[in-house]
């Protein structure tokens, strides 16, 4: 059931300010993947509810920024949905997360982990029980120590995470703790972004009830703390499964959060982060298919753009994950469909 559609939950819900490049690439990846994510509309928030959420709290507290405030309050809006729609569980995405290709090879492997750290029932049908808050699937980093209490496993599918020493992120010092090529399941200590996470209906409003309280520097902040002092049972992946994708830093790529916060402006031209490789860190994908599918199947993130005249795929820089693996270099095909590629390639390739 974990590999079905919607991933095991009742729902996949996508977190949307309005269509947009990163709403089109995520519709995109959801089809190449055979998922089916819905994008509630997003409800428009009067400056009065901003300003008085950013003030919410002591003054000596942390306080978000404006697009902190936004963003909050969207996922507040999203936690209403699903407790209001009576769902069973669902998992809530921003617009711009990203993910692999074998995800449904990954998500059953993730709900034997999960079922198995959390005791349930056998006789339980819910794919990864509930007796969780929160699920945090996708993140920016989390802290696994040699002392966790953890269930670690294999991820044995062509997902699997790369070397550590590819790993970008935050808490990159305690992600050796962990067996290369493996992932763990844990109690929550200190994940940082909302990329992505689930919600059952036992505790959707205990967690509403929490993250509704602001007085802190952003939602994904207060989550973490909730969870970490106990007030929210919370189980994390590590490493995540979800990450965020990233246009080119060349480009001059401003977030909407980090405009709303005062730290630069959006492109004006921001559907041109379309037609430009961005990357998404720590989703890798290792090919090992017959040479007559490299073409069409290696590609590593999302960000499928499409229109009439040109199919694009964007992936991550190149990476070398072992020395069997080899890099093969550009492959391009100028037609109406086009393919440029940086490929790894194991057990051969085309030339």
């Amino acid at each position: 059931m974990a590999a079905n559609n919607t991933l095991g939950f009742q729902k996949l819900l996508a977190l949307a300010k309005a269509p947009s490049w990163r709403s089109r690439g995520l519709e995109a990846a959801a089809k190449i993947t055979n998922l089916t994510i819905e994008i509630p509309k997003q409800s428009s928030f009067t400056e009065e509810l901003i300003n008085a959420f950013m003030e919410l709290g002591p003054k000596e507290s942390k306080h978000p920024g404006r697009g902190s405030a936004v963003a909050w309050l969207a996922h507040l809006d999203m936690i209403k949905f699903v407790i209001a729609s009576d769902l069973d569980t669902a998992m809530i995405m921003e617009d711009d997360v990203d993910w692999d290709v074998a995800i449904k090879e990954q998500m059953p492997l993730i709900s034997d982990a999960v079922r198995n750290f959390s005791r349930v029932d056998p006789s339980d049908p819910a794919p990864y029980g509930r007796s969780w808050d929160v699920l945090w699937l996708g993140h920016c980093g989390e802290v696994t120590e040699n002392n966790t209490l953890r269930l670690e496993f294999n991820d044995t599918t062509l997902g699997r995470p790369a070397p550590w020493e590819f790993y970008a992120g935050w808490s990159k010092f305690a992600i050796t703790n962990v067996k290369e090529s493996h992932r763990v399941v844990q109690m929550a200590k200190l994940p940082v972004c909302s990329f992505g996470y689930a919600l059952n209906r036992e505790n959707a409003q205990k967690v509403l009830t929490w993250a509704g309280r602001g007085a802190d520097e952003a939602f994904d902040v207060v989550l973490s703390v909730g969870c970490r002092e106990g007030h929210l049972k919370c189980i994390t992946i590590n490493p995540e499964i979800m990450h965020h994708y990233n246009p080119a830093d060349a480009h001059g790529y401003v977030s909407q959060v980090q405009a709303g916060d005062g730290k630069g402006s959006e492109s004006k031209e921001a559907d041109f982060f379309e037609s430009v490789k961005g990357q998404t860190a720590n989703i890798f994908k290792q090919i090992g298919l017959p040479p007559s599918l490299n073409i069409l199947r290696s590609w590593w993130s999302r960000m499928f753009s499409v229109s009439t005249e040109t199919i694009v795929f964007y992936e991550q820089p190149p990476r070398r994950q072992s020395a069997e693996l080899e890099t093969v270099g550009t492959c391009s095909k100028a037609t109406k469909y086009q393919f440029c590629k940086h490929m790894f390639l194991l057990n051969g390739g085309i030339e």
